[in-house]
């Protein structure tokens, strides 16, 4: 997020590219992070935006609960052999993402979301429909949805909040950071290094 409170997205783990003369992915690779891809981009299907839209979906969530839609960690699944392929190791295995994107429920998005508004799980619910066609159709149409969902609080959100409260942050990290450097400033005695500082009384 920039000081003006705008907020940019500038990581992509696969942007895809129409121009002509552009070197094509093979078809059996995927890239980027598994975690975040969508149903039909793990099963190779068909794509357009609204398969961002479900991975826009997937980082709303986490950024608003502080937890994925998956239970990453401790779920299983079967070891089956797939042609398809990771650009590189993915944070979760491939068979375990293709598994637990196939069999995940309604049910599942709204345990995650316990606690958030009803509008916010509305907006959350519909960009994580597995149906490409059930989800928002563009960015615009859910940045407007988040938009309306702000503005309908009681206190709104917006660039102007969002700026002040980034420079409140870096305000409380400024003063944090000069503690932690007054304190350190006194932990070896003078004309001791951190080296020396280890070694244990015996030692000569």
């Amino acid at each position: 997020m920039a000081r003006s409170g705008e907020v940019k997205v500038t990581d992509f783990g696969a942007a895809y590219s129409l121009m002509v003369g552009r070197e094509e992915t093979p078809c059996l690779l995927l890239k980027g992070d598994v975690a975040y891809a969508s149903p039909e981009y793990l099963h190779r299907k068909p794509m357009d935006r609204r398969s961002d839209i479900f991975s826009l979906g997937l980082v709303l969530m986490e950024m608003l609960t502080c937890k994925h839609l998956f239970d990453l960690e401790d779920a299983q699944a079967p070891i089956a052999a797939l042609d398809v392929k990771t650009e590189e190791a993915p944070s979760v295995p491939l068979t375990q993402m293709i598994a637990l994107v196939s069999r995940y429920r309604p049910e599942d998005v709204e345990d995650a979301m316990a606690g958030l508004p009803d509008t916010l799980k509305a907006i959350i619910h519909k960009a994580l429909q597995r149906k490409p066609s059930e989800r928002y159709t563009s960015a615009a149409e859910l940045r407007d949805a988040l938009r309306a969902a702000l503005a309908a609080q009681s206190q709104p959100f917006g660039r102007k909040e969002a700026a002040e409260e980034l420079a409140r942050m870096l305000s409380d990290a400024s003063v944090l950071r000069d503690r932690v450097e007054l304190d350190e400033a006194g932990i070896f005695p003078e004309g001791l290094d951190a080296d020396e500082a280890t070694l244990t009384p015996n030692a000569k």
